[in-house]
């Protein structure tokens, strides 16, 4: 048996530990992330304070890396996006929002 944590979606609050056989199925209310031996007790040792407890002040939070890789139907859109607001955007601006190199920004405009 595998224990859970009980997240409360919108908050980000542990709501409870469930011990399951099975992966809980989450919903929209709440979603279930496996708890190790040590996060539990984590988790019990700040319990004793009756505060709520953040999900990522016990695990870390997921990282995005910076630049994404891009399929080719991304490259498409990136092409479109690119040739769109090539005039309004900076380099800089559209690689931010499109999570890619300044490069593959460049790139791009020079195909055009």
């Amino acid at each position: 048996m595998s224990n859970y944590f009980v997240i409360h979606r919108p908050s980000n609050s542990i709501i409870n530990v469930i011990a399951s056989s099975v992966e809980p199925t989450s919903t929209d209310k709440y979603k279930f992330v496996e708890a190790s031996e040590g996060r539990l007790s984590q988790y019990y040792a700040r319990r004793q304070y009756n505060t709520p407890i953040d999900l990522y002040s016990i695990i870390s939070k997921p990282t995005v890396p910076e630049i994404l890789p891009l399929s080719s139907d991304d490259m498409e859109s990136l092409n479109v996006y690119v040739s769109k607001y090539r005039h309004r955007e900076t380099v800089e601006r559209m690689s931010y929002v499109w999570r890619v190199s300044e490069r593959t920004i460049r790139d791009v405009l020079k195909a055009l």
